[in-house]
């Protein structure tokens, strides 16, 4: 059983990067922390993506899952980003590749 929800959250985690990747191509990005959602059964799972001003959409760029502390968590789909938002912001030069807040 233990064995089993271990690969159900690593395809969930996989489904979200991959999701995340594919959703931000081709979009007008600025510096904000883009929404999203993806929904699993009847349960809406909120999350957030950052992609960099200057992204060139024709070539490929890594993807980075940002795992947060517990302290962090909520279903406001704000709470997971508290902080870390405002090193991005103040680093984006830092930032070129995409960052998945789940």
């Amino acid at each position: 059983m233990k064995r089993k929800m271990k690969r159900i959250v690593k395809a969930i985690l996989c489904f979200v990067l991959l999701w995340a990747a594919q959703s931000a191509q081709g979009q007008n990005t600025s510096p904000e922390l883009l929404r999203r959602e993806v929904k699993i059964g009847a349960q809406t799972y909120g999350y957030r993506v950052y992609v960099p001003e200057n992204r060139n959409p024709k070539k490929k760029i890594p993807v980075m899952l940002f795992l947060h502390g517990n302290g962090v968590n909520g279903t406001d789909n704000e709470r997971q980003v508290q902080g870390i938002d405002q090193i991005v912001y103040k680093n984006l030069k830092f930032f070129n590749f995409i960052i998945v807040f789940p």
